[in-house]
């Protein structure tokens, strides 16, 4: 009787002291809070989502793959091909996943490496889909997002894919081979600005906000650099160029997350010395020249278009990645340049997971929610913007 009395007395103590311990770690992290995120947080389920997120599962060994969709229990096949056949504008290189005939905006989004690279086909809308289901949460939840306001701004969003538009110019390997030897920019201004009706940034009032995820957002980048390009060029017919400056004009925010700012260390290590998939080529010369586009687009917008000290928003990752090839890294430290850049890094979240809310009270799809809706308002009362 004194030895359960005894153990039972020991176990309290234990988990009292567990308690304790945890009280001091909240108390720890909440110093590095703002006042107004506190008061916010006190009891927000947000938190309790996103402490779950953190907790190492059973499969967080370096062993272990990130999870098929037959363990998760979906056909993503089904839920691509469902989503591809609600696109109306282009069906190879770029789908809209929200069609609006008279949208107050219209967004881009460009994916980057997936938790296992060589999964790219679901890329264009798996690395937007909500932290635990499989919904694509571009299609439902950011329209809810961005009506927090008096008045309703209705989005039409694309996504991208380089399955489709991934072709290198000529005969050469793809394992040497520059992102300037593909044609997917080519391709996309094709897709994105030179298809007839449909086609992105030729309303008049509309603007264009670009965003990308990881070598997305290294994407955005180079396709930005082709378009000033091309609309430059002699020999360009006057109605492709009409519509290219259109575009042109009515890009008016960049969004990057978790983006590497200079080159991208971990890229090689991720990636399989061999692949068939066009897509995953791509992003392998892409990762490779990440260093010296970002370099070209720092020269590009500071000394040749004035038109590019546009608002840019860069959101960091604060946790270190556990997912398919990622082992407990900080895949893209968070790097601020002297810049007038809007900066934001997601409490808790890690690589993927910043693209990857919980639901309407997710922290960092609020902050790229607010981020919007400030540009759109501004951008109303600008009396110059066309």
């Amino acid at each position: 009787m004194g030895n359960s009395a005894a153990s039972a007395c020991a176990n309290f103590v234990i988990k009292k002291a567990a308690e304790e311990q945890k009280r001091q770690n909240r108390r720890g992290l909440a110093r590095d809070w703002d006042s107004d995120a506190m008061r916010r947080t006190t009891n927000s389920e947000e938190v309790r989502l996103q402490k779950i997120s953190q907790i190492p599962s059973p499969c967080s060994s370096a062993a272990c793959n990130w999870p098929t969709s037959d363990f998760l229990g979906v056909n993503l096949h089904a839920i691509s091909r469902d989503l591809k056949e609600k696109t109306e504008l282009v069906k190879d290189s770029v789908y809209e996943l929200v069609r609006e005939d008279n949208p107050d905006v219209e967004f881009i989004f460009f994916h980057g490496l997936q938790p296992d690279p060589e999964d790219t086909t679901h890329a264009f809308w798996r690395t937007w889909k909500m932290r635990f289901t499989e919904e694509c949460w571009l299609t439902s939840l950011l329209s809810q997002l961005l009506n927090y306001t008096d008045r309703e701004i209705k989005p039409r969003v694309l996504s991208v894919t380089y399955e489709n538009s991934s072709k290198l110019r000529g005969i050469r390997s793809w394992l040497g081979s520059s992102i300037d030897h593909f044609d997917t920019s080519e391709k996309l201004i094709t897709d994105l600005v030179l298809r007839g009706r449909g086609g992105v940034g030729q309303r008049h009032n509309v603007p264009v906000i670009l965003v990308g995820h990881d070598l997305g957002g290294i994407m955005i980048k180079h396709f930005l650099m082709k378009v000033k390009t091309k609309l430059t060029a002699d020999n360009l017919e006057p109605v492709m160029r009409r519509r290219i400056k259109f575009f042109w004009d009515n890009v008016s925010a960049l969004v990057f997350y978790a983006t590497p700012p200079v080159e991208y260390p971990l890229m090689s290590e991720k990636l399989p010395p061999h692949s068939n998939s066009p897509s995953l080529q791509f992003l392998t010369a892409l990762g490779k020249d990440a260093a010296r586009v970002n370099k070209q687009f720092e020269s590009f917008s500071k000394f040749r278009n004035p038109k590019f000290k546009i608002p840019m928003l860069r959101i960091w990752e604060s946790a270190k990645t556990t997912q398919g090839r990622f082992r407990n890294e900080l895949v893209v430290p968070k790097y601020v340049q002297q810049t007038s850049d809007d900066h934001y890094t997601g409490l808790w979240e890690d690589h993927f997971q910043l693209c990857q809310p919980t639901g309407v009270h997710s922290f960092t799809a609020r902050r790229f929610a607010r981020f919007v809706v400030q540009l759109i308002e501004d951008l109303r009362e600008d009396e110059h913007f066309v």
